[in-house]
Parts: C-alpha cells; structure tokens; sequence
C-alpha cells in the first residue's frame, strides 16, 4: 500500500471526522474489510475459543478480504486518516487494535487511541453499565 493512511482507534462513541465502524454489525463496505464476523465475536464471548485464536481466525479472515476486495482496499487507504471504532471497553482484549496493526503491517501509520467516553444516553441504549 502507499503508506499514507493514518490510522487511529476509539470507542463506538466518536464522532469526530474520518469515524470508521468496524463493528460486527456495520453496514459500511469500508468497514466490513475491518469488521469480525458474529459468529467469531460469539465463540470469543462465550470463551470457546481463546485470545490466541480468535486473532488469527480475524486476521486470516481480514487478509482474505483485502485480497478478495482491493477497490475497496484502495478507497481505504485513499481516505488520508481513519478512526476505526468499536464497543470493546478501554483496556481489554480487542479488534480495533488487531486490525490497526494489520493495517501497520499493509503501510499505514497507527497514531494511537482517541479517549472517549460514551453519552449517558447512547450507552443505555446498548445496554452498558456505567462503567463501560
């Protein structure tokens, strides 16, 4: 790749420019590049399968996408900046940071995690407590 995407991640609750869903549920073409499948999300949650495993299941997946997809790979690394975000909580085991360094290793450039914390209102209505 050209090495001129930069790349940042946070919490479903940015807002700010170049957001990027890479949630299971997204219906961005741009993010599903990114995005886990439900079924892996769901053998991770209920423990069937380990941290080990579930990152090379996403990163097998992943790379098969960026060679089965490579417009959508080019409109990507077009985007100049990207914050990709999911609704992992800060400090856990997470995708958004398996596929920040997937993308390191394709040329971009990863600047790190924007904090942000999530609306009062938003986090209710996906069912967080307080302390996510």
């Amino acid at each position: 790749m050209n090495g001129k995407l930069m790349v940042k991640t946070s919490r479903y609750w940015y807002e700010g420019d170049g957001r990027l869903d890479i949630t299971a549920k997204t219906k961005d073409p741009i993010g599903r590049l990114l995005s886990p499948t439900w079924p892996l999300v769901l053998r991770y949650k209920r423990k069937t399968i380990s941290e080990s495993q579930y990152k090379r299941r996403y990163l097998e997946m992943v790379k098969a996408r960026f060679e089965d997809n490579p417009k959508a790979v080019k409109e990507l690394f077009g985007m100049g900046e990207v914050v990709i975000v999911c609704f992992c909580p800060d400090g856990e085991f997470c995708h958004r940071f398996l596929a920040a360094e997937f993308l390191e290793s394709m040329g971009a450039k990863y600047k790190g995690e924007v904090k942000v914390a999530p609306s009062k209102k938003k986090a209710e209505g996906f069912g967080f407590t307080k302390r996510d």
